[in-house]
């Protein structure tokens, strides 16, 4: 029997009825001519195919989802931009309840707050900001959505002067797994604003985001390229610049093979790389003295570092993180980066091995690098807020890495696979316990419990216990209701 077939099987057709007539948006079968296309997930490597996709166009189609999906005892899952690694926004043989046309922005520009429904991408929510000269945290591309983003915690360009997307988040629509509508922020509801400051889709759908706005103007950001051979050296240079860095200033520093990029020199393409990439948002002649100092580490082969807005800056990788190719993260916090841990990732990148070159590497290649290691500095705004503020665990660790693989072709998977879970393994003992919830695949509870503490993780579960009791909400990076 083939997918279709089984999917078409797995909700009576009486029951889908119901539904249609209850809602304003779309309902998707697997009949529809639109239905492969909406199912599809930003991750490639995840394929699952829901019973029925609706696409809500109002709070009152959601709720019309969850009491449907609740009284006839069917899975549901929420998808906003489905930019995900995990795959979290979609199930097998489900409901998906897609926000995905719910994307209206409104601005106080006094208050400076933002309010965006649940299905925006951090572009639009940029754009509807920036034109009061305003932003917030939001991702390191303008093509995520920002639901996911924001309910795992939320790193971005702005975080250490700013703090993380959920950090600014003051405010929040609901609908619980009863199919209730309820507002939470600092008054109304507080232990669910604290626990969807980072806690995930695990208590109910937020249908609509208000964030907190600060003045934005433009960046000096860019990339500092360097032959991969001076990795360890610029890796050493990172961890001293890093422990006086200022808050302006958020930055990593990846180690990739270049990607056939325009603003690159041809000879680059496909070459192993080291680049570091800081993003100033404070004073621009202040800024420009920092940049100074970095380049004091080295001439660098490209060197792209500008003014900037931030609209533009979070355009700028928007190509690196299309859809349609096939990827594998592991992430955790680092305690620290003595030379030992230095040494393991400079063994372990000039292993990189490039996906084969089939009919879907040189697309792959001209957009992105196909595997690469990222680590980045946390500290400043974000190691200043209480846990009795947000869900977020690890806030003092001072670095966070990830190792990313992206390949097109399935025989490629393995090897890509195996490389990203070899290098994060080698770096498990300067580990601060735990990931970064959004960059969590399916990785079993112990690793959530990780990525929280223990203390945060049982608060979580009273908030879950709370208001979804029967863990209508059971997505990827599960936060179980305590039984009985």
């Amino acid at each position: 029997m083939s997918k279709t077939a089984t999917t078409q099987a797995a909700i009576p057709a009486s029951l889908v009825s119901k539904l249609r007539a209850q809602l304003r948006g779309e309902l998707l079968e697997p009949d529809t001519s639109t239905y492969d296309e909406l199912r599809q997930l930003w991750n490639a490597d995840v394929q699952r195919y829901p019973a029925v996709i609706a696409r809500s166009v109002d709070v009152a189609d959601v709720i019309a989802c969850v009491k449907w999906a609740r009284s006839n005892s069917i899975r549901a899952s929420v998808r906003c931009a489905g930019h995900n690694i995990s795959g979290a926004a979609s199930c097998e043989g489900g409901l998906v309840i897609d926000l995905g046309p719910m994307r209206g922005t409104r601005v106080d520009p006094v208050e400076r707050r933002i309010r965006a429904q649940g299905g925006c991408t951090w572009g639009e929510v940029d754009h509807a900001a920036a034109a009061f000269g305003l932003g917030t945290t939001g991702g390191v591309n303008s093509i995520t959505g920002i639901g996911g983003l924001t309910l795992g915690g939320g790193i971005g360009w702005l975080m250490r002067k700013h703090g993380l997307a959920c950090d600014n988040l003051v405010g929040a629509d609901v609908v619980t797994a009863e199919g209730d509508f309820i507002r939470t922020d600092a008054e109304e509801n507080p232990d669910l604003l604290w626990a969807l400051r980072g806690g995930g889709g695990n208590f109910g759908i937020v249908t609509e985001f208000e964030y907190q706005l600060h003045p934005v103007g433009p960046l000096l950001a860019g990339l500092l390229m360097y032959p991969a051979e001076q990795t360890t050296e610029l890796l050493r240079f990172y961890r001293e610049f890093a422990e006086n860095e200022p808050e302006e200033l958020t930055s990593f520093v990846i180690v990739l093979n270049a990607p056939a990029a325009p603003e690159l020199p041809e000879s680059l393409h496909g070459a192993p790389m080291v680049a570091l990439c800081p993003a100033w948002s404070g004073d621009l002649d202040e800024g420009e003295k920092m940049m100074t100092r970095l380049r004091a580490f080295g001439v660098p082969t490209v060197d792209t570092v500008d003014q900037i807005s931030y609209v533009d800056l979070q355009k700028g990788s928007d190509e690196a993180w299309q859809p349609g190719f096939s990827r594998y993260w592991k992430s955790d916090y680092l305690r620290e980066l003595p030379d030992e841990a230095i040494d393991v990732i400079v063994n372990h990148c000039e292993r990189f091995k490039p996906p084969t070159a089939g009919a879907g590497h040189a697309d792959l290649l001209s957009i992105q690098p196909t595997c690469y290691f990222e680590i980045g500095h946390m500290g400043g705004a974000i190691s200043r807020v209480g846990d009795d503020e947000s869900a977020v665990g690890h806030r003092d660790a001072p670095y966070l890495h990830g190792t990313f693989a992206v390949w097109r072709e399935p025989e490629d998977r393995e090897q890509q696979v195996a490389w990203v879970a070899d290098l994060w393994e080698a770096l498990l003992p300067y580990s601060d316990g735990g990931g970064y919830v959004n960059y969590l695949g399916e990785e079993g509870e112990d690793r959530i419990r990780g990525s929280y503490g223990e203390e945060k993780y049982a608060r979580l579960v009273d908030v879950k216990t709370k208001y979804d009791p029967t863990n209508f909400f059971s997505g990827q990076q599960n936060i179980k209701p305590r039984s009985g």
